[in-house]
Order: structure tokens, then C-alpha cells, then sequence
């Protein structure tokens, strides 16, 4: 396989290379004779990034189906393989104005089988000034198919907001928060986050939240058939922002009830077409209005995007369950498990946002300074020091 990326489209493949490396340790490479793919899953299960990229996305592209490694489908031949995420970045990365110092950037795959040093993809950076840096990297083969096979006509909820709206969006939660609640209702989303006490505090012990809203006018399309909350990942959430911004593209969200996982799309047409999935968490206690009784029992925890009731992945792996590490599993649990802090200012604080004209505001709510952890002085200051 040999691809040629033209000037103008490196900086969006470098922003596809950072949005994966922040979802997943290791980069799934597929090349077909129209397209190639590039997609990660979290070592959690819990989320799932694919970019489908055109030939047109490409200066040149081509599949030399005379290797040993290629392998057949129903959609034709294909090479798969797995690298690892960070070495891709690392490789592909030019500092400085990429206009000024770059001609174009090629990724080369020699297409061996198995594992060794006969297994290699090439990252050729072809600079303006006639130098050319190399980057040779290690690749396995890989035989796991995994892809989305839920089409989002399924699900009866969505939003779509412009690259101008996001811009942004992502700086007013805290790095800290590990999750966002997105709640919905007929006039719009308010999206959510917590701020905890402390990093070693317990989780149910919260001292205030991030609200922004976003009304519907603000909103290129927006249909919701009942109100709600979900919880999902907000590193996962930060990462999608970040990539639908850089390249200027809207991006669309599909959702359900709580124990379904929220897709995230963004495409340029006949260009790049990107697909995301993040694992809800069940809140106990608040079900959605249009949850029904079967779905009630079939939601244990919501966690794990291969689940069959998710029917989300199609996956031959069937047995990684075992291979986790039962600290992320305990992890996991007590995040399902998490309470989360309502409070009368919420509710306030969006109908603010909706009596206001703005597309979304920001606004926070602290609770008392007695719940609040207290901090130290730097200094002891005495009578006699003043």
C-alpha cells in the first residue's frame, strides 16, 4: 500500500492521528483498493473511533494486490494491521509552518505477514528544501474485524452542531472531570460536568458543576422524542471536539436511553467520514421517560460496547472479559455506581439560558465553603510580621 498525503490535507491527517491516539493505545490500519481506514478502540471497550478516508483525500493511492499479506472479503481484498498509536503520531508530526517546510507526506506498508522485522510501515516526509526524513515503524497483523453494524436511523434522538458552535466549547469543563451529562428535553441540551472535592475525596462528595446549555436554535438540527440523561467519557468527548473544530467540519449526535451507547458523526463529503462511539453509563434511579420495561432489565451496567443487547460491535473476540485488569473493572463499576448531584440552581440556571438569547451560556454553582476542602497557608503570618 502507498499513499501520498498532498499539503494541503496534512494537517487534517495529523488532527485524525491525535483524535485516535487520545481514544485508544493502537491504531487499526485498513487499506482497500477505494479507501482507507484508520480506527482504535479504548483498552476499556467503552469507546470506538473510525475514519473512513477517500482516494480523493489522497495525491495518490494505491494497493499492490500481488502480496503475499493481502486477504478477501465480500468487499474485495483488503490489508489489515495494528501499530501502535503514539510511534504513528510521533512519525507524522512536523513542528513549525507545515506550508513553508513540506512538499507532502507518503505512508508506505510492505505488506509482509505476521510479526518481525519484515513488517514495516515507512512514514517518508518529503520537505521542500530536498531533505527527506524517514520513519520506519513495526506493524502486526491483524485478523479482528471490528466495526460499527448499528446504522444511527436506530436511534430516535439528535443533535447536529457547526464547527463555530464547538469552537471553544471543550475549555469550560475541567480536566479533571472524568464525565460528562448530557441532559436533553424539547428546547434543548444542557451539557454537564462535576467538580470534585479532591482527587483522593469520594466521588458522591461534589462541591459544584460546570452547566453550559445549548438551545435548539442554536442547533442545525435537533429532534428528540422524550426527555433525559445520559453520562458518557469526557476525555473521549474532548478529543471528538477537538478533531470536528480543527477540520471545520459539524458534527451530528445519536442517542438513546442510558443503557445504549451515543454515536458521534462528522464527514466531509467524498473526503473523510468519521464515526464515533462512547459506552453510556446507567444512572439508577432516573430512567428515561420512553424506557421501557424490557430494556430496564436488560441494562445491568452499560458499559461494554461488545455486548450483545448493545449489538453495537461485531467482534470474534469473544473472551477478553477475562484478559481486563480487575482494578479497571472495579474502576468501572464504582463509576456506574457514581450519584450524581442535582440541585435546584439547575434548573434555574437553564431557564436562564432560555429566557436569554444566547446560544449557550456558561455558568457555575458552588455549594457552601464548609463542604469545600480547606487549604493550607503558604505562610504563618504573625502580628509581628505586619
Amino acid at each position: 500500500m502507498k499513499a501520498i498525503i498532498p499539503i494541503v490535507s496534512i494537517k487534517g491527517f495529523q488532527n485524525v492521528l491525535t483524535c485516535l491516539d487520545k481514544v485508544g493505545d493502537d491504531i487499526t490500519i485498513e487499506a482497500r483498493q477505494d479507501r482507507l481506514i484508520l480506527s482504535t478502540l479504548s483498552l476499556t471497550r467503552t469507546a470506538y473511533a473510525n475514519f473512513t478516508f477517500s482516494r480523493t483525500f489522497f495525491e495518490s493511492y494505491s494497493l499492490d494486490l500481488s502480496s503475499p499479506a493481502i486477504q478477501y472479503d465480500d468487499d474485495g481484498p483488503y490489508l489489515r494491521c495494528t501499530i501502535i498509536a503514539k510511534a504513528l503520531v510521533s512519525a507524522c508530526r512536523v513542528r513549525g509552518n507545515i506550508e513553508e517546510k513540506i512538499h507532502n507526506l507518503s505512508v508506505y506498508l510492505n505488506a509482509a505477514e505476521g510479526v518481525g522485522e519484515d513488517c514495516r510501515l515507512t512514514v517518508e516526509v518529503l520537505f521542500k528544501s530536498g531533505c527527506i526524513k524517514f520513519h520506519k515503524l513495526l506493524y502486526q497483523s491483524c485478523l479482528e474485524n471490528l466495526q460499527l453494524i448499528d446504522s444511527v436511523d436506530t436511534f430516535q434522538n439528535s443533535w447536529e452542531l457547526s464547527a463555530p458552535a464547538m469552537n471553544g466549547l471543550a475549555d469550560y469543563f475541567s480536566s479533571k472531570a472524568e464525565e460528562m451529562t448530557m441532559k436533553f428535553n424539547d428546547s434543548g441540551i444542557v451539557l454537564q460536568t462535576f467538580n470534585d472535592a479532591g482527587e483522593d475525596s469520594d466521588k458522591s462528595k461534589r462541591f459544584g458543576a460546570t452547566m453550559v446549555p445549548i438551545e435548539r436554535v442554536a442547533m442545525n438540527q435537533y429532534n428528540t422524542q422524550n426527555e433525559g440523561q445520559i453520562v458518557f467519557s469526557l476525555k473521549e468527548f474532548k478529543a471528538i471536539l477537538a478533531f470536528a473544530v480543527g477540520l471545520r467540519l459539524p458534527m451530528s449526535a445519536y442517542f438513546d436511553i442510558s443503557d445504549r451507547p451515543i454515536v458521534f458523526t462528522a464527514e466531509s463529503e467524498n473526503v473523510v467520514n468519521a464515526k464515533f462511539a462512547l459506552a453510556t453509563i446507567d444512572i439508577p434511579g432516573e430512567k428515561s421517560t420512553q424506557t421501557s420495561q424490557a430494556s430496564r432489565s436488560a441494562a445491568a451496567e452499560g458499559l461494554d460496547l461488545t455486548q450483545a443487547e448493545n449489538a453495537l460491535f461485531l467482534d470474534d473476540d469473544a473472551d477478553w472479559a477475562s484478559q481486563l485488569d480487575d482494578m479497571e473493572t472495579e474502576a468501572a463499576q464504582a463509576s456506574a455506581g457514581a450519584s450524581v448531584v442535582s440541585t435546584s440552581a439547575s434548573a434555574s440556571a437553564s431557564a436562564s439560558a432560555s429566557a436569554s438569547g444566547n446560544a449557550y451560556v456558561i455558568e457555575e454553582e458552588f455549594a457552601p465553603s464548609t463542604v469545600r476542602n480547606p487549604k493550607r497557608p503558604k505562610y504563618n503570618l504573625d502580628d509581628d510580621d505586619w
